[in-house]
């Protein structure tokens, strides 16, 4: 296939268009996301893989450093949101969901005071509705409140969990939906969960 002569052609077409799209790019915020969101994922892959082996030194050592990471993460991405507000997929692409996954792991302070941003951004389109949802479930339970959707979990023992208190579980489906979420009981079934 790559010896063929049009093969080229395609490749060249698929760079003018990435290059036209990008044109427009705030590229070195863009790099500077990319690498934000790269610490996020790298330290949690690590804790995930030490998780996985029951060191308990590893697990802690890891976790003391995934809570470093993050305060460094939150104290960027704040700046950002703070000066420039939530900078989309027109200047940044894809990136943009760096703003996000990192406020998604920050403390329930800043998910409530950015949550308006990411409202306004989902109505965009910058960022998917179910992402809103997450957000939205995750205040609720760190306030002590039932979630609406159904996408937060507790560890009841010892690496068993339960689905965290719902709002109305007649409706949470309706809700779902309407946040481009799958059925719940699609969910739980994944997660192993009987409920």
């Amino acid at each position: 296939m790559h010896n063929d002569k049009r093969w080229q052609t395609y490749c060249d077409s698929i760079t003018a268009r990435r290059d036209s799209i990008e044109a427009h790019y705030d590229k070195p915020l863009r790099q500077r996301l990319i690498e934000i969101g790269r610490r996020d994922q790298d330290i949690r892959h690590a804790f995930m893989m030490a998780f996985n082996t029951q060191n308990q030194a590893l697990i802690d050592s890891l976790s003391r450093e995934m809570h470093a990471i993050d305060s460094i993460n939150e104290m960027e991405i704040c700046d950002i949101l703070d000066t420039r507000g939530f900078v989309g997929r027109d200047q940044v692409g894809e990136a943009c969901g760096v703003f996000w996954m990192v406020i998604q792991h920050a403390p329930l302070e800043l998910e409530k005071k950015y949550f308006p941003k990411f409202v306004e951004a989902m109505k965009r389109g910058d960022i998917p509705k179910s992402h809103i949802a997450m957000m939205d479930d995750r205040i609720a339970m760190f306030e002590g409140r039932p979630q609406c959707y159904g996408t937060q979990y507790v560890e009841k023992e010892q690496g068993k969990w339960a689905l965290y208190e719902l709002l109305d579980a007649k409706k949470v489906d309706q809700w779902r939906q309407e946040m481009d979420l799958g059925p719940l009981a699609d969910d739980l079934k994944r997660r192993g969960i009987e409920q």
